[in-house]
Formats: structure tokens, sequence, C-alpha cells
């Protein structure tokens, strides 16, 4: 039986590993390197069949038994959303079905033992990415399980894993495509089998085509869970599309793909002109179960936004979890364990939401978005506004690299308004990006598009926009007021745009934080005339990223601020801010604070009491308690 299993185990898991080896080997011959790409591979023949990259793509999981998964099922599917329930979905369809089933004893574990070299030489040959050596270590963990039907080996296969990738390269620790893949195989070790034995009374009566998708989708659920706490810290969303997929793709891929794969694998090795129809009826079939996932992935509440949560509520979640799928005969102390962990949770939370949406406190922190504006303004009741977005683009997307893990990071998962100062891209560039991530109430603005990007009128419109100028109804949150104090003439009429910037001014009791874009010298000049003693302020976010051209003496002693802000990007190539105007704030008594050189500012007041700091200063305060920079600066103005 033994040898049986083997001879079908080779045959099923085979031909990619065969005409990979006739690939190299006509490479050596031809005198080319070995890992350059070959035409005839079977790859290539499949693409010949008329299937598509992605068609392609899944089929090969169920030849090479999910070689290096995570990382192409990321290139697969287009939604993140979707990676943990996709990456899930091939690993049972192929570690359940490749194997020998029902050929007697030592199948499985033949099948797997013939599996490892299977994945460590797909992983050579795709160049040992990082990413491809990971997924191998992890899926050769659940291999080392399965062949031995034992999960103190699985565990410990899975801790050597985690041993030799964190050993060589200690960064990898952090990163999010480790902890999802480490979560996922941990979870069908742990999870999966809990559940499974949850359901083993019905499973007895259950026949074999029954059971194969109901395995699916307990694995399915298993890695759905146990990634929640890392899916909702990396990306703020909870997948529940990846199980609304499954509900039919589970049974769709043991049923039909992988077994339609699993027979053109064998043809192959007999006859590739009787394969091939097989084969493209499985790509197609492949081509379904794709379709599934993005029609899922459309649907309203297909990714549910959550907010962040903590490292001590991801371990508490973990510790229930634990808890919770160790067996009963454990004793009590798991059950006591997760309802402990529960308690935690639900506390955590409680105080953690709870305390943004009973503060009473004003926050502005102003972000280094690089070479642009990006301000988030949270204000008393849980309501936060987002002052300009940054640039965009492929260079640097604001909103993606600073603007999004941020609002994560405080718990906000929706923007009562996003205020636009003026079009230039260093402060709308990032809008799109943002505005797909998480929802936006309304746009406030000028109207004017001049110099913006082409594609700004429109998305404004749709997100839904407001006009303001100088005195525009105030926006009120509790005690805390956002009065516009600009432009104080039509946008339109200025030469230059910047000088029609929108200026705000964020009130809470007697303190003020003056925010004014981009305007310039003439902006301010009107400034001053509309309503000079409006403009005094403790805070004031410098205009035009402290250009030359911007914060004049006679602006600067009308605002007689203690603290000045300027946004700007390190070394920009427009020498922001000038040395003029730094020299200009210092003489006047401003300490100056710098995006570029000091990270996130954050500007925090009660209306009474005033506290400045940088991100940067107290996080080296945290790591080095006789670090030099101050974790703050309290203001020395008294209030009236």
């Amino acid at each position: 039986s033994t040898a049986i299993a083997l001879s079908v185990c080779a045959l099923a898991l085979g031909l990619p590993l065969l005409d990979t080896f006739t690939s190299v080997f006509r490479r050596w011959r031809r005198g080319r390197s070995l890992f350059d790409a070959d035409r005839e591979h079977i790859h290539h023949r499949l693409l010949a069949l008329g299937l598509s990259t992605r068609q392609v793509a899944l089929l090969l999981y169920a030849f090479c038994g999910a070689l290096g998964v995570f990382a192409v099922l990321v290139k697969v599917s287009d939604d993140n959303d979707l990676r943990v329930g996709l990456l899930v979905l091939a690993l049972v369809a192929v570690f359940r079905r490749v194997p020998a089933i029902a050929l007697g004893p030592g199948a499985h574990r033949t099948a797997a033992l013939v599996a490892l070299p299977v994945v460590a030489l797909y992983t050579a040959l795709v160049g040992a990415a990082p990413s491809a050596v990971r997924a191998a270590l992890m899926v050769a963990a659940l291999l080392v399980g399965h062949a031995f039907a034992r999960l103190r080996e699985a565990w410990s296969a899975l801790a050597l894993a985690v041993i030799v990738m964190v050993a060589w390269d200690p960064a990898t620790l952090g990163d999010p495509g480790f902890q999802l893949s480490f979560a996922s195989v941990a979870a069908l070790l742990r999870i999966q089998p809990a559940l499974a034995d949850w359901l083993a009374p019905r499973r007895r009566s259950w026949r074999a085509w029954r059971r194969a998708p109901v395995e699916a989708l307990l694995a399915s659920v298993a890695a759905t869970v146990g990634t929640t706490p890392l899916v909702l810290r990396h990306f703020g969303v909870l997948p529940v599309a990846g199980l609304i997929a499954n509900l039919p793709a589970a049974p769709w891929a043991s049923l039909v793909v992988v077994p339609l794969s699993l027979f053109g694998g064998l043809l192959a090795g007999v006859s590739p002109e009787l394969a091939a129809p097989v084969l493209k009826l499985a790509g197609h079939a492949a081509g379904v179960l794709q379709a599934m996932a993005e029609h899922a992935s459309a649907l309203p509440g297909a990714a549910v936004r959550l907010p962040q949560p903590t490292i001590l509520e991801c371990v508490l979640f973990y510790g229930a979890t634990i808890g919770f799928s160790l067996p009963v005969n454990r004793g009590r102390g798991p059950r006591r364990l997760a309802w402990l962990s529960v308690a935690g949770l639900a506390l955590s939370l409680t105080v953690g939401l709870g305390a943004r949406f009973l503060s009473k406190e004003v926050q502005v922190t102003f972000l280094p978005v690089g070479q642009g504006d990006g301000a988030v303004v949270e204000l008393p009741g849980g309501r936060a506004i987002l002052v300009d977005t940054g640039p965009g683009g492929s260079g640097m997307d604001a909103a993606e690299r600073v603007l999004l893990p941020f609002l994560r990071a405080r718990r906000i998962d929706s923007l009562d308004a996003v205020v636009l100062t003026h079009a230039h891209a260093d402060h709308t560039g990032s809008l799109a990006t943002l505005a797909e991530q998480i929802p936006i109430k309304e746009v406030w603005w000028t109207g004017d598009a001049r110099e913006g990007p082409e594609w700004l009128p429109g998305l404004v419109a749709e997100l839904g926009a407001r006009e303001v100028a100088a005195g525009s109804e105030p926006y009120v949150a509790g005690p805390a007021t956002v009065r516009f104090l600009g432009p104080v003439k039509d946008p339109r009429s200025y030469g230059d745009i910047n000088d029609g910037s929108v200026v705000i001014s964020v009130e809470l009791g007697a303190r003020r934080i003056l925010m004014v874009g981009d305007a310039e010298a003439v902006a301010e000049q009107d400034l001053l005339q509309a309503c000079a003693e409006c403009l005094d302020a403790d805070v004031l976010k410098a205009g035009h990223h402290g250009s030359r051209s911007s914060t004049t003496d006679a602006f600067l002693t009308a605002v007689s601020p203690e603290h000045a802000v300027l946004s700007c990007g390190l070394h920009n190539h427009f020498g922001f801010p000038h040395p003029e105007v730094v020299a200009r704030l210092e003489a006047a008594g401003v300490r100056v604070w710098r995006t570029d050189l000091e990270g996130a500012i954050i500007v925090r007041t009660d209306g009474e009491a005033l506290e400045v700091y940088s991100y940067e200063a107290r996080r080296q305060r945290a790591i080095s308690p006789r670090a030099d920079p101050p974790p703050a600066v309290p203001s020395t103005r008294p209030a009236p």
C-alpha cells in the first residue's frame, strides 16, 4: 500500500516537479541560467490553453501542494479582505484532497513527506523571495503535523519555522505577512480540531462528498478567527467576505476544482493531448472560484470596519480563543482563562472606546506626510476632521502610509469632514485613497479647483461638497468650535491659488489653534484687514510650509502664537522652511515645531491647559529615560 500511495502521490504532485526538472535540464544544455523563464514549462502551457493568470495560479495549488501559497494568493486576490479566506481555502483543498485518500495505512504520511522536497524545490526556483520562504516554512510545519498526525510535532515544526525566520531577519517579526501566516497555521492546528470535535457526533453519519467541503469551511472559520485581531490591527476591517465566499467556494473547490486538477495532472503524465481539455475545464472552474470571491467582496457589509485593537486586546482575544478551544478534560483552568480574557477584553474595549466619545478635549495632530499638509483634528464627542490629505500617487501616498495607519491607531473609523484648504496636489493628492478606505461625511473647500488633480471636482461632489469662506457657519462639536476665517475674498480673484486657502480656527475655552493652509503675504494682509483680533491664537500652523512669502511680521504680531508648526518634507527641493521665517518666529519667542525633523506634532488642550509635544520625542523618552528631548512643552501663557 505504501508503494501504491507513493506512486499516486508522485503522479499527483509530480507533474510540475518533473516538468521543472526537464526545464532546468533543457536550460543547462543550452547554456542558459537555471532560473530563466521557460516557455515550455507547464505554467506557460496552461496559459497557452487560454486560461488566465489567476486560473493557472489556482490550478498550480492543486498540482504543487500550495507551494508558496500565501505569496501567490496576495497577487491572485485584488482585495486584501479576502487574503486570509482564500489562503485557507487553498490550503485545505490541497492538503485534504491531494494525498492518496483511502489507499491504506501510511498514505497520508507518504504524501506529506513527498510534498516537502517539492515545496523546497519550488521555493528555490522562484528565487527564494522572503515571502516565498516564509510560506514554504509554514506549509512545511503543516505537512509535518499531517505526516505524523500529532499536534506536538506540528507545533514543534511551526516553532522551528518561526525561530529560523526571525533569526534570519529579526524584522520579520513585525511583518504583517509573517504574522498572518503564523496565525493561520496556528489556527489550523488549534481551532480547527476543536471545531471538528464539536461536530464529531454529526460527522460520523456524513458521506465523504459532504464531509470534505465542511472540513474546508471549518478551516476557513478557524483561520478567520485566528487572524481577526491581526487583520483588524493592520487593515482596520473584519473580512466577513472571506466566510461568505467560502460557503459556496468550499464545496466547489473540494468537489470540482481539485478533482479536475488532479485528474488533469494524472492524464498529463500519460498524454498531454488528453489532459488539455480537462485542464482547461479545471481552469474555468478555478475562474468561477475567483468570481465567487470577487462577488462576495462586492456585497454590502463584506468588509466591516472596526476599531483597531490594542496589543493587550489582541493578547486577551487569543487567551479567550485558546481557553475555549482546549479540550474539557484539561480541567477548569482553560475555561477560567477564557472567561477572564473575555471580561478583560470587554473592559478594555469599553474604556478605550468610551474615553474617546466622552472626551471633552481637543487634540490636533500634524502628521509627517512628506512635502505637504495633513492634520487630524479630534473634537469632543468622538468627532474628527482631517485638514488636507497630503500628497498621493505612487511616490508617496500619504493616506496609505501615514493617515490611515494613524486613524486606525486612534480608533477613528469615519471622518465628519475633510477640509481641503486649496486644490494643490500636496494637500489633496491622497483624497481618493482615503475615500476608498474610510467613510467621509462631507468635504469642506472653496470650490476653486485650479491647479489641482483633474479628478478632484468629481470626487468632492461625490463625497458631498460644502463650499466655505470667511464667515461661513461654524462647526460646533460640544464645547469646541471650528470657525472659518478665510478666504476673505472670492478665491478665484487671487492670482495665486495659495492665497485662496481655507483658514480655520479650532477653539476650545480660552485656547485657539490657527491653521492657514498655504496662505501667503497677500492673504495674510486681507485677514488682518478683515478681523485682526480674530487671529489671536496659541498655536499657528504656519502658511505655505514656512516659505519666505508667508508669516509676515504684521501677521505674526496679530496672531502672537506661543507655538508654530511647520509642515514640510525632509530635504525638500523647495528649501522649506526658509531660514528667514524660522529666524522670524524664534525672534518673536515662538517655539518652532517641524514635522520633517520631529515627526508628528501633537497639540492637546482641555480649554485651559495646553500641551504641545512631538511623537518622536515622546517615543525616545519611552525608550530611554535619559533622552534629552522633553516629552512635552506645556503652555506658559495663562488662560484668561
